[in-house]
């Protein structure tokens, strides 16, 4: 048996060292969970004055205050709504605002306005045209899948998201979209 087979038959032990800082995290609720000592808690009051400073003092954006604040856009969202902060203020017209924190096909927000979307428009007037025809919602879908369409987000067509892009037109402008 050589040298070499001594050292091979050996573990080679390195040491290392690893730092993990511990940062704390807002927690709305649930003070019992196991991560309790690595979150603050904090109530839903308190988040709603940390909110709108951020938001009407600090002039951040909805995505900005949830970077800020290391919490999950949907709690950020309803209080906006409920204290009519942001995009969500009183003064925004609600003929053109959408009660949705999405936007809708045919349409960008602008500073919670919404403004046409000229390249998705075109679309929009298809759906209807093709609606006016009496064609399916199905169809409809399937025609923009056919057609080489986007959806808002890059998916799939569906008859549900047809009938709600040509809902919202009609309910928020009819004079506009069944001309």
């Amino acid at each position: 048996m050589g040298c070499l087979d001594l050292y091979l038959n050996e573990p080679i032990l390195v040491p290392f060292e690893v730092k993990v800082f511990n940062t704390p995290r807002l927690r709305i609720k649930d003070p019992n969970s196991k991560d309790s000592k690595k979150k603050m808690s904090i109530t839903d009051q308190k988040l709603a004055e940390i909110v709108r400073e951020c938001i009407e003092v600090r002039k951040l954006s909805l995505t900005e205050t949830v970077l800020v604040l290391g919490v999950s856009p949907t709690p950020i969202r309803r209080i906006c709504r409920t204290l009519k902060i942001g995009r969500y203020r009183e003064q925004i017209p609600s003929d053109i605002r959408s009660k949705s924190s999405q936007v809708p096909y045919g349409w960008n927000s602008v500073n919670g306005f919404l403004e046409k979307n000229p390249g998705e428009w075109i679309h929009v007037e298809q759906m209807q045209q093709f609606r006016l025809e009496g064609r399916s919602f199905h169809w409809i879908a399937a025609e923009m899948a056919r057609l080489g369409v986007k959806t808002k987000n890059r998916g799939k067509w569906f008859a549900n998201t047809v009938s709600q892009i040509l809902r919202f037109n009609f309910t928020h402008f009819p004079t506009k979209t069944n001309t």
